[in-house]
């Protein structure tokens, strides 16, 4: 088949057209997104911040960063690590700024937590200090606002279920499995590094119910006060104190028709909290305890697998007042939990030792932090 020489000269003609018209159109696309990466950049961001310079804002778009709404990274060196919302946001998140669009609710605001416990405390002494625990432990904590406050309020509950096997030993059903409950609701600050606020500190008030406790498989309520204030040195060091006081107090059978007057462990602990480059954050403290234990230390961590979902873990140690052997032994209490926790505001990591503002300060007690004495 021959083709005509005037309709092959035609289609050179129209292909020649095609080609200049997509390079045209393709130009003009790249052409526009730097003058809309140069108009973010100059002039004034949304919600009236004047930009510094043409090159002073970075856009960076939800697909990239994961993050909704589209956010402005400051580039400038007055400015460097600021943010500010962008067009799909509601709200210019500055230093002195409470929005609560910006913080979010209390589920933007929740950890869900699912643990492996082990630990050993006072009901094993009874069997001469060899008995412990080893269990599941599920919970929740989450941070809400207080009007228009920095001061905020958190409240958090776990509960437990251990010797999931029965008991070799005692006085109790040595086939039921141990249920322990933590509440803790309290009050606290987080301090906000990037904006000069070194501070933070919180209150709460923990209760620990325990149903089949020690070896006597004993029903025990008892309850304290924790506190916590802290100093960012930077964004990437914190040192600070945290105590534990009893409040109430309660009578635990030991074996029938011999009770024993028991309660929460006072302590004073001085802490050092260390926020890494990937978003996760480590706490390592000792302090000084009464009743059966001289001292304490320990060694919690938190490390991101993703926006939404972490690991944790942590070790605490009660040092008995007693000498090695037999008595020290006894007397031995500790505590070992690992984890994993479920953010639905995607908070799982940490931007600075500071964390995200509207995130509990507190952990819910456990028995780490919560332990039993006479």
């Amino acid at each position: 088949m021959h083709t005509n020489p005037r309709w092959k000269q035609l289609l050179e003609i129209f292909h020649g057209a095609a080609r200049k018209a997509a390079l045209g159109a393709s130009l003009s696309v790249a052409l526009g997104a730097v003058a809309s990466a140069q108009t973010v950049g100059s002039g004034v961001l949304p919600g009236g911040q004047p930009a510094t310079s043409p090159t002073a804002y970075e856009y960076f778009s939800p697909q990239a960063t994961g993050a909704s709404p589209v956010s402005y990274q400051l580039a400038g060196p007055e400015q460097a690590g600021q943010q500010v919302q962008g067009p799909a946001g509601s709200c210019d998140l500055d230093c002195d700024d409470l929005c609560d669009d910006c913080i979010g609710n209390w589920w933007d605001n929740t950890a869900i937590f699912l643990a492996g416990d082990g630990w050993k405390g006072f009901g094993e002494i009874p069997a001469g200090g060899y008995g412990n625990n080893f269990g599941i432990r599920s919970g929740v904590n989450t941070g809400f606002a207080l009007g228009n406050s920095r001061l905020r309020g958190q409240l958090g509950g776990s509960v437990g279920f251990y010797d999931l096997r029965g008991r070799s030993i005692g006085d109790g059903d040595n086939e039921e499995l141990e249920a322990q409950l933590f509440f803790t609701g309290g009050v606290y600050k987080r301090s906000d590094i990037e904006c000069g606020e070194a501070w933070s500190y919180g209150i709460v008030w923990d209760v620990m119910d325990d149903n089949n406790y020690g070896v006597g498989g004993d029903e025990l309520t008892l309850s304290q006060i924790r506190a916590q204030l802290g100093y960012a040195i930077n964004e990437c060091n914190e040192i600070g104190v945290w105590t534990a006081l009893r409040a109430t107090d309660d009578e635990w059978d030991v074996v029938p028709g011999a009770t024993v007057d028991v309660r929460p462990v006072n302590q004073l602990n001085f802490f050092w909290h260390h926020n890494w480059e990937f978003g996760a954050d480590t706490t390592a403290y000792v302090g000084v305890a009464d009743g059966l234990s001289d001292a304490t230390f320990g060694l919690i961590g938190n490390a991101p697998l993703s926006e939404r979902v972490a690991l944790f873990g942590g070790f605490n140690y009660y040092i008995p007042s007693a000498g090695p052997g037999p008595g020290g032994a006894t007397e031995e209490f500790w505590n070992v939990s690992f984890g994993i926790a479920f953010y639905p505001g995607a908070k799982a990591a940490s931007p600075t030792v500071s964390g995200h503002r509207g995130l509990p300060l507190l952990d819910v007690a456990n028995n780490g932090t919560f332990q039993v004495t006479p």
